[in-house]
């Protein structure tokens, strides 16, 4: 009888040392940096949002299991990070406004489709945290470009995101500019100019420093020789507009590293 007693009474003890140690293992999981290692076995499923960058559409990508998900981000004239496809916001809500060119309350009453406002960067942390990774790209802006670098910097050290960030952009210096203040966050060349000459972008990249790991590509720029150039530069290849099944097969095919996806949902089926 005395023993059971003892037994129920050292239960609760049990209950909180293992709820001790799940806290701890959250936290520690939570300061993890990005591992960026995986992607040279399985790619890396980055959800893009098409035109509509609403809470639905993220909801509907990480439930399908993506490991990060895509953050447009323009500076508006009043200085919010607004997280946009498009700096033109006609295509998203029909209103034919520029992000740039107006205030963030001017901005928020123009609807997507489903209703929702467009969101600003903080929004996303603030829903999401560190229950998923972004990819933070920065978009280019004819004035104000360092303001959108120190405000996105800014976000996502507040909100404690350090290691669940990869940077992306089609300026080295802007990439140069961010790794000074986020030392520990890989970053995503973009190359932007598809009619640029292929000996023109791989100068490049051959130049790139180390802290750039992924080149980002359309699919009319991929083959097999361009994995092994990025291969022997040690960079890895995000592959764009990764949307169909063929698109799938191919970035496979050729050993890509990530790819940037609207069917989240088929391609982490493809993937798994």
């Amino acid at each position: 009888m005395m023993h059971n007693v003892k037994k129920i009474l050292k239960l609760p003890v049990i209950v909180l040392f293992v709820l001790m140690l799940t806290i701890i293992y959250g936290i520690w999981r939570d300061h993890q940096p990005i591992n960026i290692k995986q992607s040279r076995h399985q790619p890396l499923i980055i959800g893009h949002q098409g035109q509509d960058y609403t809470l639905a559409n993220y909801n509907v990508a990480l439930k399908s299991g993506v490991q990060y998900i895509d953050q447009k981000v323009f500076l508006s004239q009043d200085h919010h990070l607004v997280v946009a496809n498009d700096n033109n916001l006609n295509q998203a809500t029909g209103q034919n406004i520029n992000i740039t060119d107006s205030n963030y309350r001017t901005i928020q009453h123009h609807k997507y489709h489903n209703g929702e406002s467009v969101h600003t960067l903080n929004q996303i942390f603030d829903k999401y945290g560190v229950m998923t990774n972004y990819v933070i790209a920065i978009q280019e802006q004819n004035n104000h470009h360092e303001l959108l670098e120190r405000g996105i910097i800014s976000s996502i050290r507040r909100n404690h995101l350090t290691n669940h960030v990869l940077l992306q952009s089609t300026d080295v210096n802007s990439l140069s500019y961010m790794h000074q203040s986020l030392p520990q966050a890989p970053e995503i060349l973009q190359i932007k100019n598809t009619n640029q000459s292929k000996v023109d972008w791989q100068k490049t990249v051959s130049q790139l420093p180390a802290a750039v790991q992924f080149i980002a590509l359309n699919q009319s720029l991929v083959n097999r020789e361009t994995v092994s150039f990025l291969n022997k530069h040690h960079k890895m290849l995000m592959v764009n507009d990764s949307n169909s099944k063929s698109d799938f097969v191919h970035a496979k095919s050729i050993g890509a590293q990530a790819i940037v996806t609207d069917n989240t949902k088929a391609a982490t089926i493809y993937f798994k």
